[in-house]
């Protein structure tokens, strides 16, 4: 193990006065439950963290409670922490980087486009709506594609450009989150079939 980096964090490092003195011994959540993603090129790993819990009942946890409710840039070598910046919303979905825009979708129904170098740094938010039960990012060649699926509903999926304009909704009952081959989206549907899409593109599917 090169090294680890504790979410609530341990006495002695960064972030521990923002808790009870004991809370690493009983809290949860705050798990990076959504995924994590990795910028090669500069060496960063973004956490996107949820809530501390309890989360209806925050008597036992009073103070700011880094690194909940955050996106947590950590240095992919060393495991020290770059920066760390809150939503106000839990964040769903693993981060996506297409360029120096960095694509995060929260919990409170915003899609937000921040720097990948300076992720305090908002460029762009487009309000897409109440967070789905599974939601994915993918950075295809030239456009964030933001894929949601609910239990039993059929949710638009939206193609926002780096520049936060939106492109384009799609309705796909996908099975598991599509992929990006070589500019093309490539999609598995509920129905067995593999469907091929050009992104971006104007218009609705």
């Amino acid at each position: 193990r090169r090294w680890i980096f504790h979410l609530i964090p341990r006495p002695g490092e960064v972030g521990h006065d923002t808790w009870p003195p004991e809370a690493y011994k009983t809290a949860t959540g705050v798990m990076p439950w959504s995924g994590q993603a990795l910028d090669e090129a500069r060496g960063i790993v973004y956490v996107a963290t949820k809530t501390a819990e309890p989360d209806f009942w925050g008597a036992d946890r009073h103070g700011q409670n880094l690194f909940a409710n955050s996106l947590v840039a950590l240095d992919a070598a060393t495991g020290r922490v770059l920066q760390e910046v809150k939503f106000g919303a839990t964040v769903v979905g693993a981060p996506a980087r297409l360029g120096d825009v960095l694509a995060v979708r929260t919990k409170d129904g915003w899609l937000r486009g921040v720097s990948a170098a300076d992720p305090s740094a908002e460029k762009w938010k487009v309000f897409i709506g109440a967070a789905a039960h599974l939601e994915t990012i993918v950075a295809t060649d030239g456009a964030f594609f933001l894929c949601r699926r609910d239990r039993n509903d059929v949710l638009p999926s939206w193609v926002v450009s780096p520049a936060g304009e939106a492109l384009r909704r799609l309705y796909l009952r996908f099975t598991f989150p599509p992929e990006n081959w070589r500019g093309t989206l490539l999609v598995d549907d509920l129905f067995g079939r593999r469907q091929a899409f050009c992104l971006p593109a104007g218009g609705d599917d």
